[in-house]
Parts: structure tokens; sequence; C-alpha cells
């Protein structure tokens, strides 16, 4: 009968030292040396190795590509999804995102965290579960945030901070409300089901009172959540009950100023440095550029270099470069004028409508920032609403219509959508033409109105 011989490579820790102590005692100092020289390799040979690489295969339509972390151990491999950056804004030779993307440095800040964190998991396994390899490291992955949906939610939520205060404001109360309905600090990916999703969207429309779109914004936001844990950690997309989940919406109003009330808030006579006048020159500034209050406030002479005004967006991050109407290029030249008569140096860093922000307003952190803006915001609303009164405009004016009568101005004089997309900004035509759908039917209106007076008016000549 043949004699079988140990397989080294499946023993346990606890079976290694026992072999290695029966060695010793057994055979003396030779076969110790020998023993050493063998376990030495076998560590070798079963450690996790792991490496950062860009996964070539998994594009997807935006043309962005995941970052993962190969951990590979006996011949067997897994990935983890560590980050999603374009191909060509990843060096593989340092393994960071170049600094060619804008948000390189977040990203990269976001790579380090993640790849501490999945080291941590694979020495941990490594150290309590070795005989297991790859299986301890994807259980202990997949228990991490299958088993506590909230928790990862945290995790979520602090990606959302770097970007942006108020987008993570946003899907921290969305959060909130799935937590509050659901009653329970822990709750599992896997109990998210369709029926519960239609009892929660019952909750918000019913209990809260939200509208249709808010409920569709808040189930987007589950919706991205569940979706990103069903691809980082590779369950089955079968499962996911937003699947089956149709989202509703509903067209929104788009308030904006017609030609005549906008020449009358225009051409209104004030009192030149004042609160009014401040808010006039704001909001006429945002209906020529269509440029969001928020950005407009932060606008800096660098932005501005005569003929166009380039930034990046802070809602979405994208950069925008809008040519300058001749009014536009009137106002920055009557602020510059404005500043040097009161001895205010004009430098690039600058702000173009300076005294709305606070002064401290770059050394504020993010949420103070976000704070600051939103409380300028309601001091421009306040003076527009006098402004309104004083032009005889009987609409309820606010910074944002500025936005609104720019693109209603630009849909009525007959300008291509997609021009009037890339001004506004927008990711998709389909916000841009929801003012064409109002335009017509202001002009359908205007139609009807017209009809009217022709069948009260003099007969037809025969």
């Amino acid at each position: 009968m043949k004699k079988q011989t140990p397989n080294f490579q499946r023993l346990t820790r606890l079976q290694l030292s026992k072999l290695f102590i029966l060695f010793v005692v057994l055979r003396g100092k030779m076969f110790y040396l020998c023993f050493t020289r063998c376990l030495c390799f076998i560590k070798i040979y079963t450690i996790m190795r792991t490496a950062i690489i860009l996964r070539q295969d998994k594009t997807n339509q935006k043309g962005v590509l995941p970052v993962c972390m190969r951990i590979t151990h006996e011949r067997r491999s897994m990935y983890v999804t560590l980050i999603r950056v374009k191909p060509e804004n990843w060096d593989a030779s340092r393994g960071i995102v170049k600094k060619s993307d804008l948000q390189h440095e977040r990203l990269n800040n976001e790579l380090r965290r993640r790849i501490a964190e999945v080291n941590k998991v694979v020495v941990l396994c490594e150290a309590m579960e070795p005989e297991r390899g790859i299986d301890a490291v994807r259980d202990r992955l997949h228990k991490r945030t299958t088993a506590d949906m909230f928790d990862y939610a945290q995790n979520y939520l602090s990606r959302k901070e770097n970007t942006s205060v108020r987008t993570y404001n946003k899907c921290h109360s969305h959060i909130t409300k799935f937590k509050k309905f659901i009653g329970k600090d822990q709750f599992s990916v896997s109990h998210l089901t369709y029926e519960l999703l239609l009892r929660y969207e019952n909750y918000l429309r019913e209990d809260l009172g939200n509208s249709i779109n808010t409920v569709t914004t808040n189930m987007k936001t589950l919706k991205e959540l569940t979706a990103e844990m069903y691809e980082e950690f590779r369950l089955d997309t079968r499962n996911n009950p937003f699947r089956k989940y149709k989202m509703k919406s509903t067209p929104t109003e788009r308030p904006c100023l017609s030609e005549r009330e906008y020449f009358r808030v225009r051409n209104l006579k004030l009192i030149m440095q004042g609160k009014l006048y401040d808010a006039r020159q704001l909001f006429v500034f945002e209906s020529e550029t269509g440029i969001r209050i928020s950005d407009i406030l932060k606008l800096r002479w660098q932005n501005y270099d005569g003929h166009y005004i380039q930034i990046i967006m802070d809602k979405t991050d994208r950069q925008l470069k809008i040519p300058a109407s001749d009014l536009v290029k009137e106002i920055c030249a009557m602020r510059e004028r404005r500043y040097r008569t009161a001895g205010v140096p004009v430098t690039p860093d600058g702000f173009i409508f300076r005294g709305i922000l606070p002064y401290e307003y770059d050394s504020m952190s993010r949420a103070e920032k976000v704070c600051a803006e939103n409380c300028a915001v309601a001091r421009i609303n306040l003076a527009l609403k006098r402004v309104a009164v004083l032009a005889r405009v009987k609409k309820n004016l606010s910074t944002h219509i500025g936005r609104h009568t720019f693109a209603s101005r630009l849909v009525r004089s007959g300008q291509n959508m997609v021009v009037i997309r890339d001004l506004l900004g927008h990711a998709s035509i389909r916000t841009t033409e929801i003012y064409a759908k109002i335009m017509q039917s202001q002009m359908n209106d205007a139609i009807d109105v017209l009809n009217k007076l022709n069948n009260h008016g003099y007969k037809r000549a025969e």
C-alpha cells in the first residue's frame, strides 16, 4: 500500500505548531532548521496578494471604469471596487488619479481610504480565518454591508459630503425618512422588497404629504444607495427591487417674467449701491447669463476675461463656459469702476459681487459656506419682493426666476434647444424642453385670446 504524504498547504496553524514541536523533540536541530524553511515557504505561498487595477472590461455608458483591488489567494481572485474614473485620468504606474481630473484630490483621498479599509479586512481574515482565504474576505465584506443597510449609508453619506454639502443634506434627509419608516436602527438590504418600496412610497405621499416629484427624489437616493451596494459587493442584481419599481414624475411649473415685466424690473430707477439696487443687478445678471445664483455669488474676476464667463457649477460639478452679453459686460465694468473709486483692489481672486457674502467666506468650512450662501440668497429674495412691487410686477420675484427668464427668452426667440441646454448647463435636454412646453402652452393661450377678440370684433367686410 502506497504511503500518503501529508499536504502541508492544508494544515492549520495549530497543527503546524504541534508538528514543529514533534520534529524538534524527535529529530533535533537539523530537522528544526529544515522545518523553519518549510514554514517560511508555506507562509509565503498562502499569503493573500493584492493589486490595484483598472478594469478595462467594465466600461459603463458614461465611459467610466472601476478601479478595483484584486485579492488573490491560492489561484483564486476577487475584485473590490474602490472608485470610478475615466481611463485617460488614471495613472497605472503610480496607482493614482491624474491631476487632469478636476476631482483628483477627492478621488485619491477616497482611494486611499478604501484601500486601507479593504486591507484591514484582508489582514483580519489572514489572522483569524487563514484556512478560508478568499471566502473569508468576501463574507466579511458582504456581512459588513448586507447585515446593516444604515451602517453602509454612513459611508455613502460621507462620500456625498466630500462632493457637496447640499447633496449631503438632501441625501441625509432622504435616508433619515427611510430609517424612520423602517422603525429600527438596523436593516438588511436583502429585506428590501418591491412591496416594501410601494409601502414606503405610500408613506411619503399619505403620511408625510410629499408631492410626486419629492417622492421620486427620495426614491432616487434610495435606488442609488441600493445599486451601489449590489454592484460594489457583487450581490445578485436580480434581487434588486428597483429593477421592478417605476419612478413617477409630474411636470413642474417654471415661473418666468414676460418681456414687458423683465424690462420693467431692469429699467426701474433705484438708488445706486443700495440693497434693492444690488438685488436687482444680481437678478438682471442671472437673467442675462442663466447662471444659478449660488454660482453668481462666488463668481470671481478670474472667471471673467472680458468676453467669456467660465465656472465649475456648484450643483452639478460640471464646467460651464458662456459668452457675456453686452449688458453683462456693462454690469462687470460698472462693478469694477465702483470698487476702484472706493479704493478697493480688484484682484483675480476677488468677488465680482463683493460684499454679498461674508468677508471671511474663504476661511469658512463647507457647511458654514452653504449656510452663508443660503442667508445671502434669502436677503436678496426679500429685496426682490420690494423690487417687484415698485416695478408693478405681480409675480413672486426670486433669484431663480432670473434663470427661468433667461431660458424662456431664448425659447421665445426661436433658439436651438441644444444651444439653450448648453448655455444652462443641463445634463439632459429633457430638462430644457420643459421651457419649450411652457412656451407652447402660453402661445396656445395667446391664440385663444386672439380668437376671442376676433369673435367679438368687427364683422369681416364682405
